[in-house]
């Protein structure tokens, strides 16, 4: 599988954060962006309320906002000990505390 890297664009002021945690850095083992993008997501905020029945709550989490952060294939040389062999997951995420 591939490894890719989540990292912010938005500047930390940008009004679309709202209450989003701020990740400087996520590493995610998928197939394709895309799947990277919704397991990153899934997991930003555990605790929060699942959709019941036809509800919608919108933009729950920051990770799937592509202009919030974008994602691309995490290079060789920063790889490190992250194992590209195995089922997708997320492999390490960094809270931006700036």
């Amino acid at each position: 599988m591939k490894l890719w890297k989540i990292e912010p664009v938005a500047r930390a002021g940008d009004p679309r954060w709202l209450n989003h945690p701020r990740f400087a850095r996520v590493i995610v083992r998928a197939e394709t962006a895309g799947e990277a993008r919704l397991l990153a997501a899934a997991q930003e905020n555990p605790g929060a309320p699942s959709a019941i029945g036809n509800e919608s709550h919108g933009d729950v989490t920051g990770l799937a906002d592509e202009k919030l952060y974008r994602i691309a294939p995490l290079p060789d040389e920063e790889r490190g000990a992250l194992a590209v062999e195995g089922g997708p997951a997320v492999l390490s995420r960094r809270r931006d505390e700036g």
